[in-house]
């Protein structure tokens, strides 16, 4: 119940999700056209671009920079926490 009312108790919180629904909103159209994803890699893929793009866009980040500071890195591999 703390949660859910924080916009009661704190300036500039909002006490709706409009902000968040309007962000969505271009990928629910770029889909409708689309016709939607072929696969569930594809939907995955397609919602972890737009998340990495629009969080850019919201930080003011210039999203070619980011993508190539992103794709230069070397790949982190998984640590294997048990042995077989």
């Amino acid at each position: 119940q703390d949660e859910l009312f924080q916009f009661v108790v704190r300036d500039g919180v909002a006490s709706d999700n409009n902000l968040a629904e309007r962000a969505a909103r271009p990928l629910v159209v770029m889909r409708k056209i689309s016709g939607g994803s072929r696969s569930p890699h594809g939907t995955h893929t397609r919602m972890a671009l737009a998340t990495l793009f629009g969080t850019w866009q919201v930080r003011s980040l210039n999203p070619l920079a980011e993508c190539v500071r992103l794709l230069s890195q070397p790949p982190r591999l998984a640590t294997q926490t048990a042995l077989p």
